[in-house]
């Protein structure tokens, strides 16, 4: 279905996707960025912004199936308010900015940041973002924090592409967050390093636990931004209570309509999203004592004789031919078990026991390092055979492998990702 509309200078109509907007005459604004006369922008299936005219405009509209373009209702669109904040953002005076954009889930956190960003592209400024969600796909992989220098405005993230990013493991932070801080902390620094003269950080949506309160309190701490803008009343309150004058906390109002994405579209979303990474993707094949493993109870534990273990946990010797593998791992003994080996219960007085058997580390996500321990890829875990020494993984990387670095997300065939948490769990 096709559109013609008519705006007046200073009108707004919101645009729901999947759908493309033809700019035939005047200039508008759109996440933080002007197009005019012959730009043409494509909003996604599961997106949905504010467009303002900011001069009389044509717009030529092209829907596709469950798109719309709405009338919004008077306080509905926060496109004005924004802008505001941008620019008092960037006039600000201060070099270089650190702007960290805190929210609830759904509550317009990435749209804001892309926002900012574009804004402060446009005025000229060096631009770095950073997604700091670990739970999207936007900008890399879910389980990665990331960091690009846009070269260009944009819509959406996903349009971009990650200059650096730090493999987490994790797809929500109540199980990491000094690591996230600490990876955060390196890609801020980096930006600097790289000339950034204003960074955006996008946060997750986890605030509602005083644990997720005192998560996001360290994290501003820690980064030391100039600006910390939230996108809810009562977490304004609290930032504006517990952090001195010199970090700016400014109250963002939230778009009274943000379409939510279901968790059968997230799910989606993440999957496209591994599925795009991994397309080209070839086996690796390395030697077991020759890479590093960081992260496993199993592989980064000291390798121990299966015999030793007959008197410790009072094992037959035909239940010891079973073991291929066992390690010791602060006080955890690990235990490999053959797939063919059944009905097998091990118990141990002195010891915490890990049991596993050989296909449990199938589907794996691990990062990938070079031997100054910095990230470059990302990978699946598809065997690892302990009878020839071996460990074989899925990567699109061809250059050294030094590390790898264990993740708690497991991926089916399809690509559909699932957590797995607990202590020891390969």
């Amino acid at each position: 279905m096709i559109m013609n509309i008519d705006l007046s200078r200073g009108s707004i109509i919101r645009v729901s996707g999947p759908a493309r907007v033809d700019v035939v005459e005047g200039k508008v604004l759109l996440v933080g960025a002007m197009y005019g006369k012959g730009s043409s922008i494509v909003v996604h299936r599961v997106r949905s912004y504010g467009l303002k005219a900011l001069e009389d405009t044509k717009l030529k509209v092209t829907l596709g199936s469950g798109a719309r373009v709405e009338q919004p209702n008077e306080g509905e669109e926060v496109v004005d308010d924004w802008l505001k904040i941008a620019e008092e953002v960037s006039n600000s005076g201060r070099r270089p900015i650190t702007a960290v954009v805190i929210g609830p889930v759904e509550s317009g956190k990435t749209t804001l940041t892309a926002f900012l960003a574009n804004y402060m592209i446009q005025k000229n400024m060096k631009v770095a973002l950073i997604e700091g969600d670990i739970g999207q796909e936007d900008l890399a992989l879910p389980s990665t924090i990331a960091m690009t220098i846009p070269r260009k405005t944009f819509v959406w993230q996903r349009e971009l592409s990650a200059d650096y990013f730090k493999f987490i493991g994790y797809t929500s932070p109540q199980y990491c967050y000094g690591i996230v801080i600490k990876a955060l902390g390196d890609l801020l620094a980096k930006a600097f390093s790289l000339g950034a003269e204003a960074v955006v950080i996008n946060t997750d949506g986890w605030v509602n636990s005083p644990q997720a309160l005192d998560y996001k309190l360290s994290l501003v701490r820690w980064l030391k931004p100039t600006h910390v803008i939230v996108l809810d009343e009562y977490l304004a309150e609290v930032f504006k209570s517990a952090l001195p004058p010199q970090v700016e906390v400014i109250r963002a109002p939230r778009p009274a309509k943000v379409r939510e994405r279901s968790r059968e579209e997230r799910r989606k979303l993440r999957s496209e999203a591994y599925a795009s990474y991994f397309k080209n993707a070839k086996e690796r094949v390395l030697k077991l004592n020759e890479v590093r493993i960081i992260g496993s109870c199993v592989l980064s534990g000291k390798r121990i004789n299966p015999e030793s273990l007959i008197n410790e946990l009072g094992l037959s010797s035909d239940t010891a031919s079973n073991i291929v593998y066992a390690s010791l791992y602060g006080n955890v003994i690990n235990i490999v078990l053959s797939d063919l080996a059944k009905g097998i219960n091990l118990s141990s007085n002195r010891y915490e026991l890990n049991v596993v058997k050989e296909s449990d580390f199938r589907g794996y996500l691990v990062g990938i390092l070079n031997s100054e321990l910095e990230d470059v890829a990302l990978g699946i875990l598809k065997e690892v055979c302990f009878t020839d020494n071996i460990i074989k993984i899925l990567t699109p990387w061809d250059g050294e492998i030094s590390a790898l670095v264990m993740g708690r997300i497991k991926l089916t065939n399809n690509y559909e990702d699932f957590v797995r948490v607990g202590k020891c769990v390969i």
